[in-house]
């Protein structure tokens, strides 16, 4: 009997969301704790549906349980999300590689300027969230990829006219060994970043022609 009595609660509360739910009935969708306006496209059954969201592209739509929706009317008038006009969430700046690009160039910009491993983090971290969020492959990625690395090629650019037009940066051969293993001794001394001296390597390195081999060799003696 006890059966029974639950297999009829769920027919019923089945009947009621289907009454509740049907094609091209306008709801709000739950998405990562926000809502957004959108309507029913088809009826999926199990209480699921399948649903598109206003304002965004077929790309968007997806199938959602019950749970996640409630009628979008208040008073007979449709409600606005208020999430996509006043908020920021993942789907807004999802389709924005541009913004996301130019996030990413000061993240960097201020990592080479401090050389703080904990800038260097968050840039790391700042990047997984728009690879995530922009979706590899995506044409937004695409612009992504393009303008950060405009912005890492200006950044390195600025660096090596720095230190080319500095008086003391280092011009013979000795004088950039000598930088490089000055650059490691910081490091065991806790007061440089490693890589920072690898990269200062590489540049010294590029600079001295035939003689790149000999000054990888001496400088390398110098890292332990």
């Amino acid at each position: 009997m006890k059966k029974i009595n639950l297999i009829v609660a769920l027919l019923i509360i089945n009947i009621t969301v289907f009454a509740q739910f049907n094609k091209g009935t306008k709801v709000l969708i739950d998405y990562q704790g926000q809502w957004y306006s959108g309507k029913i496209l088809e009826v999926k059954g199990n209480n699921t549906f399948l649903v598109s969201y206003d304002d965004y592209d077929a790309s968007w739509n997806e199938e959602v349980a019950s749970g996640r929706l409630k009628l979008n009317e208040i008073n007979g008038n449709v409600q606005k999300s208020p999430s996509k006009q006043t908020q920021t969430s993942s789907k807004a700046t999802a389709v924005s590689g541009e913004s996301m690009a130019a996030e990413m160039c000061g993240c960097l910009k201020k990592m080479m300027k401090t050389q703080k491993q904990e800038d260097r983090s968050k840039c790391l971290s700042m990047q997984e969230e728009h690879v995530y969020a922009l979706g590899k492959g995506s044409a937004e990625y695409g612009i992504y990829q393009k303008l950060v690395g405009q912005c890492e090629k200006e950044i390195t650019n600025a660096k090596n006219n720095a230190g080319s037009n500095s008086e003391n940066a280092p011009r013979t051969f000795e004088e950039k060994v000598k930088a490089v293993c000055n650059c490691f001794n910081e490091v065991n001394q806790g007061k440089n970043q490693k890589f920072n001296c690898f990269k200062m390597q590489s540049d010294l390195g590029a600079t001295l022609g035939d003689r790149k081999a000999e000054f990888n060799l001496e400088t390398n003696k110098c890292d332990k």
